[in-house]
């Protein structure tokens, strides 16, 4: 009798067990359908054409505004970029110095027809560039507040570098959608259009023999980002530089400097410098001599080897 008895408990209690995973299961399968629907209707309404011409984004149309066609041609990870701001993700741009890491945010801002800013989080950077200050004439918001609070892009550039406790002051704001500010002591509530950014050299693990100066970022800021790898990319380093047989010279010695894993580095950055001063009349053992002046003598001779019938 007690057996039957405890049987039936025991049935009971499956069943019961049995109904609530089931209704469980179908909230779950509800709350998914509807954040893929959510999802959907936001990168549609968002991103509704894309005109490229040989891997270069030319022009972006977002929802029913009139075309954004751009000032100059961007790489497709910007397609990423602004995929990633409509859906309140935080990206970071990770890529060697000089590679447009800091163009391609310009760029973000331009087709979303948003204020950009940026900072520099290297040693030195402080609470009131990032927050404000008090003046004699009132309280000034320092440029992430600004936008934070009004609309905007912000590139928080070599990351990276950044001192750990503005890191934290960070966080703290991305990860939410309002913020205290130290500074003044309000209370501000993210904007819709607030779009956050970071540039680094580096993955967070610390500093390389190349960028020595780069710190360890933790778990809780890596979690809150988005990684896109950023490169030299040699189409776009044709625009920058016309001059096929100077872009030649510094392909060669930028394979190299990798081959062997030098310190050393040439950025798209330092070949659109080149270019525009050999243009301009200076020689080019003039140019190789100023971007070689720190190199190793054979890193030196290296490039001399791959520059002799330039003139």
């Amino acid at each position: 009798m007690e057996t039957n008895s405890f049987t039936t408990i025991m049935s009971g209690i499956q069943k019961a067990t049995d109904q609530v995973i089931q209704e469980t299961v179908k909230q779950a399968d509800a709350l998914i359908h509807n954040l893929m629907q959510s999802t959907e209707m936001k990168l549609n309404d968002f991103i509704t054409d894309f005109k490229t011409k040989k891997g270069f984004v030319l022009e972006v149309k977002i929802n029913d505004r009139e075309p954004q066609k751009l000032t100059a041609h961007a790489a497709p990870f910007l397609e990423r970029m602004i995929v990633n701001a409509k859906l309140g993700l935080n990206t970071l741009l990770v890529g060697p110095a000089g590679c447009g890491k800091t163009f391609a945010a310009s760029q973000l801002a331009e087709v979303m027809e948003l204020t950009f800013g940026h900072l520099n989080l290297t040693a030195g950077a402080s609470e009131t560039w990032l927050f404000g200050r008090q003046t004699p004439s009132g309280f000034v918001n320092g440029i992430f507040a600004e936008l934070y609070e009004n609309g905007g892009v912000f590139l928080a550039d070599e990351i990276d570098a950044a001192d750990p406790n503005l890191l934290l002051s960070i966080n703290t704001a991305i990860s939410s959608d309002s913020f205290y500010n130290p500074m003044n002591g309000r209370m501000l509530k993210r904007n819709k259009d607030f779009v956050f950014l970071g540039a680094a050299n580096t993955y967070g693990k610390g500093g390389t023999s190349t960028y020595n100066g780069r710190s360890r970022l933790d778990f809780a800021t890596l979690d809150r980002f988005v990684i896109i790898d950023v490169n030299y990319d040699e189409a776009i380093e044709e625009i920058l530089c016309p001059n096929k047989k100077m872009r030649g010279i510094f392909w060669e010695v930028r394979k190299e400097l990798t081959s062997i894993k030098a310190e050393e580095v040439l950025s798209s950055r330092c070949l659109r410098n080149a270019y525009l001063q050999h243009e301009a009349g200076t020689p080019f053992k003039t140019i190789l001599e100023s971007i070689t002046a720190s190199w190793p003598k054979d890193l030196k001779k290296t490039f001399v080897k791959h520059a002799k019938d330039f003139k």
